[in-house]
C-alpha cells in the first residue's frame, strides 16, 4: 500500500482518497533511475585494441628517411619490415608502414606472377602454332 506524499494517508489507486492528489506521478518521480546498461565488453574510452605499452608518438622526417632507406635495402629492407610489422611496442606509424609495405609487396608479387603466366602461355602458344 502506498503512502500520499501530501498527506501521508494510505492510498490504494492512482489519486489520494484524502487531498486527491495523483500518487503515481509522484512515485514514478521519486524512484531512482535504473543503471546504465553495457552493450560492449569494454568499459573505458581508451581504444582496445592498442596496447598501452605501444609508442604512439609522431614520427619525424628523419625518421621516417631512415625507415624508407633501411626498408629498400633489398634482404634486410624485407627483414625489417616483417620485424616492424610483427612488433608490439614499436612506433605504430612504422608499424602500420611496414604493414602496408608487406600488403603491397604481396599483391605485386601475385600481380607480377600472373603477368608472366600469361605471358609464357600466350608465348608457347605462338611458338607451337608457328611450327
Amino acid at each position: 500500500m502506498n503512502k500520499c506524499p501530501n498527506c501521508n494517508a494510505d492510498v490504494q489507486g492512482k489519486f489520494c482518497g484524502s487531498c486527491g492528489a495523483d500518487v503515481t506521478a509522484q512515485s514514478q518521480q521519486q524512484q531512482p533511475p535504473p543503471p546504465p546498461v553495457h552493450t560492449h565488453m569494454y568499459h573505458s574510452h581508451a581504444n582496445p585494441t592498442i596496447p598501452t605499452y605501444a609508442d604512439t608518438s609522431v614520427m619525424s622526417v628523419g625518421d621516417w628517411l631512415i625507415t624508407y632507406l633501411v626498408s629498400v635495402i633489398p634482404c634486410v629492407g624485407f627483414i625489417m619490415l616483417i620485424v616492424w610489422a610483427a612488433s608490439s611496442n614499436g612506433n605504430l606509424n612504422r608499424r602500420n608502414y611496414a604493414r602496408a609495405m608487406l600488403i603491397i609487396g604481396a599483391i605485386a608479387l601475385v600481380l607480377y606472377l600472373i603477368l608472366w603466366a600469361v605471358l609464357g602461355f600466350a608465348f608457347f602458344s605462338i611458338r607451337d602454332a608457328a611450327w
